[in-house]
């Protein structure tokens, strides 16, 4: 039942949002504007659900609301933010390791998914483990499950005390913590892979929570063929053979697999395809690979996957010029380019190679904000696609394919291996889009105490007291020193004035 309600003749209004993975504080953040008798305020609703700052536009004619009725629209769309979340189709959860299937939903507080085990509900039979296999099927998590991954996510590799968990769970004495969490441990493997404690601090090492509109859609299955339908959209498409030292042009209808695999950068340095066993067929169309070739290629691409991202990009800026050439010699002569001797004079301007890269941005950004790779690789990073950085997107994108691909069956190794390459790809995914995960909160708190201190400092000096006020100062320099300056805290400014 509704407890708290809107001032009399104030309506309000979510305000329609494009489907994708939402970014706290961007653009696409969907929004709610309250309205009526001369006034509009409008909130951004996941910022507000985070206790970030959420106040985009706040306006008012005279006599239009008093403060009172001001408080009362704020506390009503604090209060409704669960239910106005839905109303936008906002799914707030977290898939804890790239390609996982198991995930937790933030709003029905379920595990969907997980492949490890539950207790089971009854009666302890003596010293039997009183558990069984999930088995995929959604599973409720106890309360003090469900706070190791609402606190430990909300800040990815931020580290806990025991005394802070016990606090946020409602869990007290080490052995209850430490029983809780082996349970915990042991719903799923990524689970497993990506909570832990070390010298008693308790943290998260996976990929961050994500807020998306809309379902992912499954026919938007990240592969390198879906890759190269967006990229190579001319009539014509070239790449350079370095070993061969031949052009390789061809109609972009008529392209091999092995040709699409050069066209996307995938040289004979990165992928040596006469000497490993690939079906380049199922590798680029359905993400499928031999267990040796996947688990040889992501343990080599792991260790220098800088180097590996630099090579995909310096081959894909090459070949994205050459097919612009070929396809201007193409036009003028009715001609394929069989050599790179056919290309001179027709040089590429840079004018007309920006609107090319220009062409194929949208078409990227909406496969990264419609389909998991969005949820897996960029959640908190910045997805503004442009022509001067759209082929890093495509080579995240590129790399991001071969942590999808998967054989009959992996093994244990196999998947250990996997994991590797994720984490490390997830690392450099946001060291190169700006990721920006929440703080938290600590800024918020530390300007509330200098902002009393600054009160005390005040009242010492009225009083005489030079001495409490020298000690006053030194204190707000030590604050000071602490450099804490997070936009992106989960706290407002004003949070500490409600503590």
């Amino acid at each position: 039942m509704m407890k708290i309600k809107l001032p009399r003749g104030i309506k309000y209004r979510v305000e329609p949002t494009q489907p994708g993975i939402v970014i706290p504080g961007s653009e696409n953040e969907p929004i709610i504007t309250v309205f009526g008798r001369g006034s509009k305020i409008q909130c951004k609703l996941v910022s507000c659900a985070m206790e970030q700052e959420y106040i985009v536009q706040d306006t008012y004619l005279t006599g239009s609301l008093n403060d009172d009725e001001v408080e009362m629209v704020h506390s009503w769309v604090e209060y409704l933010i669960p239910s106005l979340l839905k109303e936008a189709g906002i799914r707030h959860f977290i898939r804890f390791l790239p390609d996982s299937k198991c995930y937790y939903d933030f709003s029905s507080q379920t595990l969907y998914g997980a492949n490890g085990y539950k207790e089971k509900k009854g009666k302890r039979d003596g010293n039997l483990e009183n558990t069984a296999l999930i088995n995929g099927e959604p599973c409720k998590l106890k309360k003090s499950e469900r706070a190791f991954i609402e606190l430990l996510t909300r800040t990815p590799n931020a580290q806990f005390s025991m005394e802070y968990v016990e606090d946020w769970s409602g869990l007290h004495g080490a052995g209850s913590v430490a029983s809780t969490w082996h349970e915990f441990k042991r719903h799923d493997s990524s689970i497993d892979a990506t909570f832990d404690r070390n010298n008693g601090m308790f943290f998260y090492r996976g990929i961050p929570q994500v807020w998306v509109i809309g379902e992912e859609t499954a026919d938007k299955e990240l592969t390198l063929e879906g890759i190269f339908d967006i990229v190579g959209y001319g009539d014509i498409v070239a790449a350079f053979d370095k070993i061969g030292r031949q052009l390789r042009a061809c109609h972009v209808e008529e392209i091999t697999p092995e040709e699409l695999l050069v066209f996307l950068g995938v040289d004979h340095t990165l992928m040596d395809l006469s000497v490993i066993e690939l079906d380049i067929d199922r590798f680029v169309s359905e993400n499928y690979c031999s267990e040796a070739v996947l688990s040889g290629l992501l343990s080599r691409y792991s260790a220098s996957l800088e180097a590996v991202w630099k090579v995909l990009r310096d081959n894909i800026s090459e070949n994205l010029s050459l097919s612009l050439n070929a396809s201007t010699y193409h036009y003028e002569t009715e001609e394929i380019p069989t050599r790179l001797a056919d290309l001179k004079g027709y040089a590429v301007t840079t004018e007309r190679l920006e609107k090319s890269l220009q062409r194929i941005c949208p078409a990227i950004k909406d496969i990264i904000a419609s389909s998991c790779v969005g949820t897996d690789y960029f959640g908190y990073c910045d997805i503004t696609v442009k022509p001067n950085s759209v082929v890093d997107y495509i080579v995240a994108l590129i790399l991001a394919c071969f942590s999808y691909c998967h054989s009959e069956k992996d093994d244990e190794k196999t998947s250990q291996i996997k994991t590797r390459y994720q984490n490390a790809l997830t690392e450099l995914i946001h060291k190169r889009f700006n990721y920006s995960p929440p703080g938290d909160g600590k800024d918020s708190i530390i300007e509330e105490i200098q902002r009393l201190l600054a009160e005390i400092q005040s009242e010492t000096r009225d009083a005489g007291l030079d001495t409490s006020v020298s000690k006053v100062t030194k204190i707000n320099d030590l604050l000071n020193l602490l450099g804490y300056n997070d936009s992106n805290s989960l706290l407002p400014p004003s949070m500490g004035r409600e503590l």
